[in-house]
């Protein structure tokens, strides 16, 4: 996982990504969740979203993150509607799919991010 934390480029970053990834750094280690790295990164858009995440290696993007959000993804659990207000899109559709792809994930629910793609 990816924070943007990047002040230079855009303050927001800085100003809600480093708190943020400090935070999601604490609530892996406190969940023991296993096989997960955080780090800081450089600008990589949207930072009117701050703070931002990509989530590798799916290559999904979140933004306006919060505790709450943060834990939904990262063990994927919870009410997935809570999704609307912070996923950005998935990094290998284009802009036009990634809506579609939005409503299918709502309605497959968790499952939608055990599925595999083909090209």
């Amino acid at each position: 996982m990816l924070v943007c934390t990047h002040g230079s480029h855009d303050k927001c970053c800085a100003k809600y990504g480093n708190p943020f990834y400090t935070q999601a750094k604490k609530t892996i280690s406190e969940l023991g969740v296993k096989n997960t790295r955080i780090w800081k990164a450089s600008h990589f858009g949207g930072h009117r979203f701050a703070p931002t995440m990509i989530d590798f290696p799916d290559g999904r993007y979140y933004g306006l993150l919060d505790g709450e959000s943060f834990k939904s993804i990262l063990l994927r659990t919870g009410n997935i509607k809570l999704l609307g207000g912070v996923y950005r899109g998935w990094g290998i559709l284009p802009t036009c799919i990634q809506a579609l792809e939005r409503e299918l994930m709502f309605h497959h629910g968790w499952e939608w991010f055990k599925y595999k793609i083909n090209f």
